[in-house]
């Protein structure tokens, strides 16, 4: 496929092996054009090679040139990063985190340039944490102002308690704030059900 030489099917599985978490990678991919590659990956567990990790394909979409969400004067090489849910089992292992570092090491490789998302709410601190960048302030407030509405509406706090919660500048939030209680919704599912939308988000991918 023309579009290989953009990232080849061997390099996304190279990817997403990681020894002793996931052994077996698949990926369907298709050339959009000889500029864009999609992949639909799937990646299964070291052991139980027939155990399945992510709930549905890995996602990711590369361009060999992009306008840029740094400078969108500019376009370059860039990987829009789509769906990576994992099953509730094999959260809090630190999967996605490790198979993160893999992911930045082979693009670095590939001299992409950023790698764009459009974050769920219920992952967008993770992102954070991981250094991405919102796209702009207006981004950022959606983000802020879908917290304040979670802790004012589930949660049932006062301004002045959401005013503490809520860090600014730079932005972070406690996770414990986010998580199910009994009889209260998690960030996750309470976005969901209000069909809260997500936020742009990248980060640069240093040479």
């Amino acid at each position: 496929m023309p579009c290989n030489v953009i990232i080849s099917d061997n390099a996304i599985k190279s990817i997403y092996k990681y020894k002793g978490t996931v052994s077996n990678v698949t990926v369907n991919s298709h050339c959009v054009s000889d500029n864009i590659k999609k992949a639909d990956i799937d990646i299964f567990s070291s052991g139980e090679p027939s155990n399945q990790l992510n709930h549905q394909p890995i996602q990711r979409t590369y361009y060999n040139q992009k306008n840029l969400f740094k400078n969108p004067a500019l376009s370059d090489k860039v990987v829009v990063h789509e769906y990576f849910i994992l099953k509730e089992e094999y959260r809090g292992q630190h999967i996605m985190t490790k198979l993160h570092t893999k992911e930045l090491q082979q693009y670095k490789l590939l001299n992409f340039k950023e790698i764009q998302l459009n974050a769920a709410w219920d992952g967008l601190i993770v992102w954070k944490k991981m250094n991405y960048q919102f796209l702009n302030t207006i981004e950022e407030s959606k983000a802020i102002i879908a917290l304040q509405r979670y802790l004012r509406e589930e949660r049932q706090l006062s301004v002045n308690d959401i005013n503490d919660i809520i860090k600014n500048d730079p932005f972070s939030i406690n996770l414990q704030y986010l998580r199910a209680k009994p009889s209260i919704r998690s960030f996750m599912e309470w976005a969901y059900s209000n069909r809260i939308g997500c936020s742009k988000m990248y980060k640069e991918v240093v040479s």
